[in-house]
């Protein structure tokens, strides 16, 4: 199979879109990613080769599914977290009614990220 015929394969088995955020891809602007890395074991068959953003791709590097899984809510919830404390710290500036519920959004955007599940574009296709 020629480069070009197994990148519009590739690109097909998702509909054109990035396997992991769903995102509508671009002709030329994607990568072919191993699903399961090589690193790990993966193989280059059809059944384990997604077409992927950049971000994504990039994102993701050599990692399985699970691993993205855990990095992308660790990263968000480091992040969230850092910003409550940041709303937090602020509150004490503001009257108490407007500081109550800024800390409560915050708080709660923690615990949904914490908590919610996270699944791929092509689970939800394959579902």
């Amino acid at each position: 199979m020629k480069v070009d015929d197994l990148r519009d394969f590739v690109l097909d088995v998702t509909g054109g879109h990035c396997a992991y955020c769903g995102r509508q891809l671009q002709r030329a602007d994607w990568h072919v990613d191993h699903i399961i890395p090589r690193k790990h074991g993966g193989t280059s068959k059809r059944t384990n080769i997604f077409p992927s953003c950049i971000r994504c791709n990039t994102k993701k590097q050599d990692m399985t599914p699970d691993e993205l899984r855990h990095y992308l809510r660790w990263q968000t919830y480091h992040k969230l977290h850092t910003a409550a404390e940041s709303v937090l710290e602020l509150c004490n500036f503001l009257d108490c009614k407007t500081s109550e519920h800024l800390a409560q959004h915050a708080l709660d955007a923690v615990n949904i990220v914490e908590n919610a599940p996270i699944t791929f574009y092509f689970e939800r296709i394959e579902a």
